[in-house]
């Protein structure tokens, strides 16, 4: 750049070296690092996680009961009418209540007849609901379940409508995960933008057809994962290694954020339509932005493209206020050679031995089941539904900054273990008190620190994939995990089905035995903390050897094979 004298760091080392070396010249944490990782790391995870989660809070299911005609037309109370015209039945927690999909069959004069005498002088037949619903109000004034009816026997409707999210999930994990790792991050980003915003908005106006309604839900999903990995691998890429656990809290933060502003907003608003648009429009800022969205050079050096990488180091090192050596250009080139690779999308990622036992322990250790699983079952919970889902929420920002103190300090696998322990430890207790009501408050507790175990967990998992997988392969592999967590997690609206209408114990008992698993698989899995990300498939066969089982990482030991950076003198390409 210019003749700027600034000592910069040199080549050195072998041709593969040469784009680390060139993009320490152009700075790892300046300006340019720090704009983008506000922008698309902080700011957009903080709207997506919005528009991601909005359908959960517009699903929502108030409480419900058979609309018998002529309550507001007789001078009896509510509870007294429902006495009147509903028989009981026993709820999941083993209470009594009032039935929400049976009635007697009586009419008006029948009721009032009762009323007056105050005893009942024949034999009522319970039939199912003849006239409808009435809802409760008390928190939710419309919701998208309440507008349609999607209740007693449509009562699956709401369920299945997130079974087959997350089966946009998956779909979308497995199309646009391969696709980061072939076309490029910044294409499948804009991709997953504009199926975002024409789903989600679709999706709100077409509630009146369910078939409608859950296609662009379904599609809607298939793009959010990009949203969220793209801009992640992005800002790994260009950065240094010390800071890559600082960008996934980055991310982390503005999810949270997100999810906590989510259900104030519903509370606020009411009426599910609303608040559905109001979290998902303002994706739209961030199309105005995408010019400050750069491709990753160093997915481009692993498809041998030198002179593309080098223009987004020019931009790097403009923007930072740094120079590039003079014969950028010819070493890119030649290290253009040296890592470009054939892949070949998730079949990769089984191409050898212990690249199929890595990813098959990762896969291992996904736990958005729990993660989902306990987001959905906030609506089972007593007391405020907002504020429930609000509390579940707020803790993750303690969750994310613990994880990342311990991933910084004892290591990213045994920070993964260490709380999968806790949240094994935490289902098991749960599963003996969440059926006694007097308990009521420690349940919601324990779901609580339930969720925030899962959080720590899940920052490490994602943060360990990340620095695990070879750049030709880090999207798809990250994209796989999730493929693989979105399939397992289509059975988790049916967990929680369960937990509703069967026995509230269940879902524990099946987050409990995954949290276990994935304990073990996270001790099996080599220590990334400190350690060079491995470039190519070479690399990676040796990535992880020598280290002990009982161990916690030694930055200096990892860092020994690190090609040494020397100052040299700067100068503008030719």
């Amino acid at each position: 750049m210019g003749d700027c004298k600034r000592e910069m760091p040199s080549a050195g080392g072998d041709a593969k070296d040469a784009f680390n070396s060139i993009l320490e010249a152009a700075g790892t944490n300046g300006k340019f690092q720090v704009r983008f990782n506000v922008i698309f790391n902080f700011c957009l995870s903080a709207v997506v996680s919005m528009s991601f989660l909005n359908y959960v809070m517009a699903m929502s299911v108030p409480e419900h009961w058979c609309h018998v005609p002529g309550h507001e037309a007789s001078n009896v109370s509510l509870l007294r009418w429902k006495e009147l015209t509903l028989p009981r039945e026993t709820g999941m927690h083993g209470d009594d209540g009032f039935s929400k999909c049976k009635m007697y069959n009586v009419t008006y004069e029948d009721v009032m007849w009762e009323q007056h005498l105050n005893h009942s002088t024949f034999d009522k037949e319970i039939v199912d609901c003849q006239h409808g619903w009435d809802y409760d109000k008390t928190w939710y004034t419309r919701t998208a379940p309440s507008d349609n009816d999607w209740v007693c026997d449509k009562g699956l409707y709401v369920t299945n409508t997130f079974m087959y999210a997350r089966i946009g999930d998956v779909i979308g994990a497995f199309v646009f995960g391969q696709l980061g790792d072939t076309i490029g991050r910044k294409k499948v980003f804009m991709v997953g933008l504009g199926l975002l915003l024409l789903g989600r908005v679709s999706a709100t106006l077409t509630a009146g057809i369910y078939g409608l309604y859950v296609f662009f839900i379904f599609v809607s999903n298939a793009s959010l994962l990009t949203l969220f990995h793209s801009p992640l691998a992005i800002g790994m890429e260009f950065c240094s290694k010390q800071d890559r656990t600082k960008i996934n809290m980055l991310q982390c933060i503005g999810w949270t954020l997100g999810i906590c502003c989510m259900p104030l907003l519903a509370w606020a608003i009411g009426d599910w339509v609303t608040f559905t648009l109001s979290t998902t429009l303002p994706i739209v800022i961030f199309v105005f932005l995408l010019k400050l969205m750069p491709e990753s050079p160093r997915w481009l050096m692993s498809k041998g493209r030198a002179e593309e990488s080098l223009a987004i180091l020019r931009r790097i090192a403009k923007t930072n206020g740094r120079g590039l050596p003079a014969d950028s250009l010819t070493r890119l080139r030649a290290a253009a050679g040296v890592s470009k690779e054939r892949v070949y999308g998730i079949a990769s990622l089984f191409s050898s031995k212990r690249l199929a036992y890595f990813t098959s322990l990762i896969l291992l250790g996904v736990n958005s089941l729990a993660y989902y699983s306990l987001m959905l079952n906030v609506s089972n919970m007593t007391g405020n539904p907002f504020l429930n889902y609000f509390y579940q929420s707020v803790v993750e920002l303690p969750g994310y900054t613990l994880a990342t103190w311990c991933a910084d300090r004892i290591g990213r696998r045994w920070t993964q273990a260490g709380f999968f322990v806790l949240l094994f430890a935490t289902c098991a207790t749960l599963v003996g008190v969440v059926q006694v009501e007097y308990l009521s408050g420690l349940t919601v507790t324990l779901a609580i620190f339930a969720k925030f175990c899962v959080c720590v967990t899940f920052f490490t998992v994602y943060i360990h994939a990340l620095e695990t997988y070879p750049t030709c392969l880090r999207q798809t592999g990250t994209s796989t995990n999730s493929l693989l967590a979105s399939i397992v997690g289509v059975i988790g609206p049916y967990i929680v089905y369960l937990g509703t209408s069967v026995d509230s114990r269940y879902p524990f008992v099946v987050l409990g035995s995954c949290s276990l698993v994935g304990g073990v698989a996270a001790t099996l899995l080599p220590e990334t903390l400190h350690a060079k990300l491995p470039e190519t498939l070479a690399e990676f066969q040796t990535f992880g050897k020598g280290g002990k089982f009982w161990s916690f990482p030694n930055r200096k030991k990892m860092e020994v094979n690190e090609p040494e950076l020397k100052p040299m003198k700067d100068s503008s390409d030719a």
